[in-house]
């Protein structure tokens, strides 16, 4: 896990110097979901800032709040990220078309609301296609052209761990899915507890899940 600590606006200065002479270099700094006063001083120590934007009214009311302070700090770069976005909500269009308007770009691809995102908190990151949908905003495809740091590509045949892809019939994954459901697990340990058991079954060491 990442270092994570709560720190003063006031401080976040030196903070940020400590952590750049400590080897870190990138620092995620989670501000209140309300233009405070202290996140003007935030946004003058930012690279980059993020404005969150639920596809709702009111959030389209109140995000040229944040706007505004992102340019009186001068921040080199910020972008607005659709958040919460009901998937294929017509809402998701209009609140794009009308944040373009306040001259910063937009991510291409929005976080969905999924409630895989709120099982995360106790369960530590989303999976399934919450964490496709988390992978797909930071990829190097989206990042480039907004200044967010992309993560680094993975090297094929030479990592630690091998993605395998398995095919099923639409019926067939429908089945698996409500028994991942059913036992409390993800897909991932079902397929790798059957494969286990097929190795078991032949003499073979099991895997190591």
């Amino acid at each position: 896990m990442p270092p994570v600590a709560p720190v003063a606006a006031s401080e976040l200065e030196a903070v940020l110097k400590a952590a750049h002479q400590d080897g870190i270099t990138l620092c995620i700094v989670d501000t209140a979901p309300h233009a405070a006063p202290d996140a003007l001083h935030v946004a003058r120590v930012a690279d980059l800032v993020v404005i969150p934007c639920r596809p709702a009214a009111f959030d389209l009311a109140t995000v040229g709040g944040t706007v505004e302070i992102v340019k009186a700090a001068g921040t080199p770069r910020a972008v607005f990220v659709l958040s919460a976005c009901p998937v294929r909500a017509p809402e998701i269009g209009e609140v794009r078309a009308a944040l373009t308007g306040y001259g910063l770009p937009v991510a291409p691809v929005e976080i969905t609301d999924r409630r895989a995102f709120a099982r995360a908190v106790a369960g530590g990151k989303p999976t399934g296609l919450a964490a496709f949908t988390v992978r797909k905003t930071t990829s190097p495809e989206v990042a480039p052209g907004m200044g967010v740091p992309a993560p680094a590509r993975r090297t094929r045949g030479k990592g630690p761990t091998v993605a395998l892809t398995i095919r099923l019939p639409r019926a067939e994954w429908a089945r698996l899915h409500q028994l991942a459901v059913a036992e409390g697990v993800s897909l991932q340990q079902l397929v790798l507890e059957g494969l286990s058991r097929v190795f078991t079954e032949r003499g073979l060491p099991s895997l190591t899940l």
